[in-house]
């Protein structure tokens, strides 16, 4: 008895195997971004907390800085869960 499914030719093959390869490099991209993003979120976080409590006269700054660094979390919440 032959099998009523026909086996993939040879395009449908590299198409197949071209588009995983897309889908995984766009994931590892999309990896290496939010790992830059989180990155730079920590960094700027921090120096928005030294200014804000180390310079009492410049609360508005440090809050600004920090401000900066949530925009940043924001985008890479927004690149993990919704693309």
């Amino acid at each position: 008895m032959t099998s009523s499914m026909p086996s993939p030719t040879s395009s449908e093959a590299n198409f197949y195997f071209l588009t995983f390869t897309f889908y995984f490099s766009c994931t590892v991209e999309r990896e290496n971004i939010r790992t830059i993003l989180n990155t730079l979120f920590l960094i700027i976080a921090v120096i928005g907390l030294i200014v804000y409590f180390c310079y009492p006269s410049h609360h508005i700054y440090g809050l600004s800085i920090i401000g900066v660094a949530m925009v940043l979390k924001v985008a890479e919440f927004f690149i993990r869960f919704m693309l």
